[in-house]
């Protein structure tokens, strides 16, 4: 190992050290009306000495509910904990926030009901315009090339994602043909309508870095007037208009010059998607990550702007964890077996449970996944851990995993096998859909509720349909936590999305691996 790497590699972990969470940088949140979550709040203050104003108390009834409607969650959660970090966190000391047992995990879609329809119908208006003017596009695409017959019936695009993948797909495959015959003069004509073409849909920088050279075409252009546009739209960021001035300005033109009509067809449809509530139910936690970033597209995710970060310097993203489970004893057994855990040290045996689908690259996104769990196991044998892996479509039977001190593995939907016996400190997920649905009942057969009754110190897992891509790789989770990293940030290390279905259900300050390994 070279001095330079070894310097680097020295300089990332006393980094990872020095930027790690303090008690005092934790806030906790608990429903009032629920003595249940005043009392693992209580427990969990009191076992980690976080200071005693650090405790957030939400009156949100005595009902213990998994859902809020997104207007109470404005109302009496993000509003609240806003004005909390105003009056109370003037030095921005707050970089986690805990949600206890008794606080909702889930907040519901979107009410489309409550939605000013005249703005609406604006929305659907200009979405429409904007899959004209992509569709047009590809009509004429079809009319460039002398073997499509545009007489005939064209394409009935039912959604917008099949005209845009269609339109781009003809754009590249005209783009062989005619790169072929741009130094033909008689053909130049023909050149330039194609590069117009190829500039209205990707717009003006995509269009710079590969029409002009290619095609030679003049590339200084409209320059001034796309600087202009992206003026335009860095100060309408600035200023955080609504979506009624975005949509009575030339806010989406603008958008369209920097960066294509084909995006600002996809920001509009998904605008739409938002007002009629498609897909904007969240894990409250994850929602709640996304605090001070102010407006933004509640449609299915956000990225996670601390995913594979090296320096958290200047972010807004809040890390959020939760301490909850089917009993309160179980919700605060979570702290307990960390800290115990943390006294003695994790190490016991590594469970990982394949599909056998690594260097399938067919599988797609199946095949990374797995091939992630199986670059997991080797990192744990290289710890010097007990590594036990089972490589097919069957599941570690019932019973079958003795000292178990981490585990991942996939796929049986809402199938709990009780095959794990959890030391303390255990940490492990199970990949696969809905998992968390019913957080605080063993009866739905849901992994996450389970794995926490039998003894699991933390574990991930959806609250709805989160697909695949949203989990967390288990190499990148699990190297970022044994590399000595507290289980909060190995998680935002290696989160996907925030404004999505995940949960993290720990003690975010839990440090399985107190020396990096």
């Amino acid at each position: 190992m070279s001095l330079i790497f070894r310097v680097i590699l020295l300089v990332l972990t006393i980094s990872s050290l020095t930027y790690a969470l303090e008690p005092a940088q934790v806030l906790v949140l608990a429903n009032s009306d629920i003595p249940e979550s005043i009392e693992v709040a209580h427990h969990y203050i009191e076992a980690r000495e976080i200071p005693k104003g650090n405790l957030l108390t939400l009156g949100l009834g005595s009902k213990l509910a998994s859902d809020i409607s997104r207007e109470n969650y404005q109302a009496k959660v993000a509003l609240p904990v806003l004005n909390y970090l105003k009056t109370r966190d003037a030095q921005n000391k707050i970089k986690c926030i805990v949600t206890t047992y008794g606080i909702p995990y889930r907040i519901e879609n979107v009410d489309s009901s409550k939605i000013d329809k005249s703005l609406k119908n604006k929305l659907i208006s200009r979405r429409k315009e904007y899959f004209d003017k992509v569709r047009a596009i590809y009509v004429e695409l079809l009319s460039l090339n002398a073997q499509h017959d545009i007489s005939k019936a064209l394409p009935k695009f039912k959604t917008t994602g099949e005209l845009l993948s269609k339109t781009d797909a003809q754009l590249k495959s005209e783009l062989k043909r005619i790169s072929r015959l741009a130094n033909n003069s008689a053909n130049k004509s023909e050149s330039r309508a194609y590069s117009r073409l190829y500039r209205r849909f990707y717009g003006y920088y995509s269009w710079t870095k590969v029409i002009p050279k290619l095609l030679d075409i003049d590339g200084s252009g409209d320059y001034k007037k796309v600087l202009d546009c992206q003026l335009k739209l860095k100060q309408a960021s600035v200023k955080k208009i609504s979506l009624s001035e975005k949509l009575d300005s030339h806010y989406y033109e603008s958008i369209a010059a920097v960066a294509g009509e084909a995006k600002s067809l996809d920001l509009l449809t998904m605008q739409e998607r938002s007002l009629s509530g498609k897909e904007t139910l969240a894990a409250l936690d994850s929602e709640l990550s996304m605090l001070k970033f102010g407006d933004y597209e509640l449609y299915r995710w956000q990225p996670n702007e601390l995913k594979n970060r090296v320096f958290w310097l200047d972010v807004k993203t809040i890390m959020v964890s939760r301490l909850d489970g089917p009993t309160p004893a179980i919700a605060k057994a979570l702290v307990d077996k960390a800290m115990r855990a943390e006294k003695k040290g994790l190490f016991a045996t590594a469970y990982f449970d394949a599909r056998g689908y690594s260097g399938n690259k067919s599988k797609g996104e199946f095949e990374k996944y797995d091939s992630s769990i199986l670059r997991a196991a080797e990192h744990f044998k290289k710890l010097g851990w007990r590594v036990e892996v089972e490589n097919t479509e069957k599941l570690f039977p019932a019973n079958s995993c003795p000292d178990a001190g981490i585990y991942c593995g996939w796929y049986s939907l809402k199938k709990y096998i009780d095959s794990f016996s959890f030391v303390d400190g255990a940490v492990g997920y199970h990949i696969a859909s809905w998992e968390a649905v019913h957080l605080r009942s063993t009866k739905s057969g849901e992994w996450v509720p389970n794995l926490l009754a039998k003894g699991i110190t933390a574990t991930i897992g959806a609250v709805s349909e989160p697909y695949l891509s949203a989990f967390p790789m288990p190499d990148a989770f699990f190297s970022n936590l044994s590399s000595g990293r507290q289980i909060v940030e190995a998680y935002y290390r290696s989160n996907p999305f925030n404004s999505w279905q995940m949960l993290l259900i720990a003690d975010p300050l839990y440090r399985p691996f107190s020396h990096p390994q």
